[in-house]
Formats: C-alpha cells, sequence, structure tokens
C-alpha cells in the first residue's frame, strides 16, 4: 500500500480519483469531503478522524484526541491488509504539511521505524513536511499498543 499525503485542496480538486486511491483519512473537520460536494469522491473508504465537540476542548497543538489516533491506525491497518502493494491510501489534513504529516509517521514508523519513516516522509512531502511533534507525542501511547497488537 502506498501512502500520499496531500491538502484537503487537492482532494477537492479531484487527486482521490486520479489516483485511483481505495482510502482517504482526513484529518480535517468534519464535512471537508462531503461526497455530494467534491468530485472523484468514488468508491473510496473515508474516514475523518475530528469531532467538533471533543476536539473544542483539546488545545490546537494536541489535535486530533488520542482515540481519532487510533481510529486512524484502525482504518490504515485495515485497508493494509485488504490492499495491494500499488494501492494508493491518501491522508490530509488542511494543507498537507503537519496532522497528515504526524500520523503518517507514526504510523509508518512501527512497520520501517522511525529513521525509515521520516526518510519516506520527506521522499512524499520533501519541501513542506513539517509534522505536529506534540501529535506525535501524544500518539505514543497508541504506537505503543499497535506495536503490541493491542487494538
Amino acid at each position: 500500500m502506498k501512502i500520499v499525503i496531500s491538502s484537503v485542496y487537492d482532494i477537492q480538486e479531484g487527486l482521490a480519483n486520479r489516483l485511483s486511491a481505495v482510502g482517504i483519512l482526513s484529518i480535517d473537520y468534519p464535512g471537508a469531503l462531503e461526497r455530494d460536494k467534491v468530485p472523484g469522491l468514488l468508491n473510496q473508504e473515508i474516514l475523518c478522524c475530528w469531532d467538533v465537540e471533543e476536539e473544542s476542548s483539546i488545545p490546537s497543538d494536541q489535535k486530533p484526541s488520542e482515540r481519532h489516533i487510533k481510529e486512524a491506525f484502525a482504518f490504515l491497518d485495515d485497508l493494509q491488509c485488504r490492499s495491494e502493494e500499488n494501492d494508493v491510501v491518501i491522508i490530509h489534513c488542511k494543507a498537507g504539511k503537519s496532522r497528515s504529516v504526524a500520523i503518517a509517521l507514526a504510523w509508518m514508523a512501527k512497520g520501517y521505524g522511525i529513521a525509515q519513516a521520516i526518510s519516506s516522509i520527506h521522499e512524499l512531502r520533501p519541501d513542506i513536511a513539517a509534522p505536529n511533534l506534540a501529535l506525535i507525542k501524544n500518539s505514543r501511547s497508541s504506537l505503543s499498543e499497535r506495536a503490541a497488537g493491542v487494538n
């Protein structure tokens, strides 16, 4: 499975359709990807990891919440189990450079180790990747549970 990191604007301009993506992990506000408003969203599985009420009580540098991080990891794990090697999954946030990068980095670290994950992230988004380090720190328990096989 190939990971593509993007902005919501790329998705709204048809990126998912152009890449024949099998899934989209949205680390953006609910409604950012409404099928009837975004061209090119056909059969992709979509998970939105953002809850307005829950997130309003969480400091902005700690969003999404740990619950949403666990949901994101489970979504990516499930897609990985069912996907072919060349299938594309898009992880996006508003700008495609902080939250989406942090989630991708944390998820990839389990499979490749942190050094390879960082290298892969810089290949995916060489000019603008700026992972939200507080989010990575907050995802440690989710990453530890994932490493131990706990869901």
